[in-house]
């Protein structure tokens, strides 16, 4: 019998691995300098890191820093992450500018409910992630539309899980896109649903990911 708390453990340990590298280069790039914060977001946000997944991260900063300066730190940050063959999916935000993302853009709006502080000025991320989470469930009724809509195009293209001979275990109806979209959904509070059933399949999928990486 396979036991399902091992790949789960190796996901968790792969994230921290990468947070303790991550969160060196930003001590080096910003020393004890108020005003940044490096968060990691979608599965790796959610400490579930793959073999050979992208590392999702975003430098977030205080709105009124110097543009030149902000990039030197996100440099500082990146250049070494490459130089290590490191696969990053990167963005450099402010806390404005990420806010306003989240409310015309469902997909921003849901990275941020999974986004976990590497380093830096925690206050930074609770705080924009309690904002988005409040917009979230204040225009649930939109958002929840929206996302059936893209949820449906995305069925479109890619089929469904249990149909596909060879299916997208990311991006087919019933895949791993799915359960996040779940997550999202539950966090309107107009919606339920039974959550240990759907957690053990989402985790199921993801061991399944992980041998195929």
């Amino acid at each position: 019998m396979i036991d399902r708390a091992e790949p789960a453990q190796r996901r968790r340990e792969r994230a921290l691995e990468a947070d303790l590298t991550l969160g060196q280069h930003f001590a080096t790039a910003v020393a004890a300098e108020p005003g940044f914060a490096l968060v990691a977001v979608g599965g790796y946000g959610r400490s579930e890191l793959s073999p050979f997944s992208d590392l999702d991260v975003v430098l977030l900063h205080h709105p009124g820093l110097d543009d030149d300066h902000v990039r030197e730190v996100a440099e500082a940050i990146w250049y070494p992450m490459w130089d290590g063959n490191v696969a990053l999916d990167h963005s450099v935000r402010d806390t404005r500018k990420m806010r306003e993302a989240a409310t015309t853009d469902h997909r921003a709006a849901m990275g941020m409910l999974d986004a976990r502080v590497i380093a830096g000025e925690a206050e930074l991320v609770t705080t924009l992630r309690s904002e988005v989470l409040a917009d979230w469930r204040r225009d649930a009724r939109r958002r929840v539309g929206e996302v059936r809509d893209a949820r449906n195009a995305r069925i479109e293209r890619t089929g469904w899980l249990a149909h596909s001979a060879v299916p997208d275990l990311e991006e087919s109806g019933g895949g791993l896109r799915d359960t996040i979209v779940l997550r999202a959904l539950v966090a309107t509070w107009l919606i339920d649903v039974p959550r240990e059933e759907s957690e053990s399949l989402r985790r199921s999928l993801l061991d399944v990911r992980d041998a195929l990486h």
